[in-house]
């Protein structure tokens, strides 16, 4: 069989289906930043991880997206989850591998052009063990 090409996102899309079909309430999250109600930020925690979505930027070609124990956002002390992940090109991620009763804090920064635009607070976690979270109802993620 033929090896294809894979379309950046792909693998980030199918982890984010697995969490998805876990179907069940997430605890200890909050949502901020600003726009609130259905087309504001999401963070949901998960067992040793958090999701976050976040209104599409229709200017924006990929997301920077920040995440630290500590507010307010410091980039000097934050850790880039793209460093890791590299391009973000949806409105949602998945940030793996944090520490369970721990609070963190997450922000996006929309790329236009290699330039980076202000970063939006989308609000906070703290991963639990055994939780596992869903992603809201909207369809806003392309």
């Amino acid at each position: 069989m033929p090896v294809q090409a894979v379309a950046p996102g792909t693998a980030q899309r199918a982890v984010t289906a697995a969490v998805t079909a876990a179907v069940r309430p997430a605890v200890a999250c909050s949502s901020g930043g600003s726009g609130g109600g259905a087309q504001g930020p999401v963070v949901r925690s998960a067992d040793s991880q958090i999701l976050l979505e976040w209104p599409v930027d229709s200017g924006a070609d990929t997301y920077n997206v920040y995440y630290d124990t500590v507010t307010p956002l410091d980039k000097n002390s934050a850790t880039l989850l793209n460093a890791s992940v590299g391009l973000i090109t949806g409105n949602s991620t998945i940030v793996p591998g944090l520490d369970n009763g721990t609070t963190y804090y997450a922000w996006v920064a929309p790329v236009t052009s290699g330039t980076e635009g202000a970063p939006v607070s989308l609000g906070e976690a703290t991963p639990r063990p055994g939780d596992w979270a869903s992603w809201p109802s909207r369809s806003s993620r392309r």
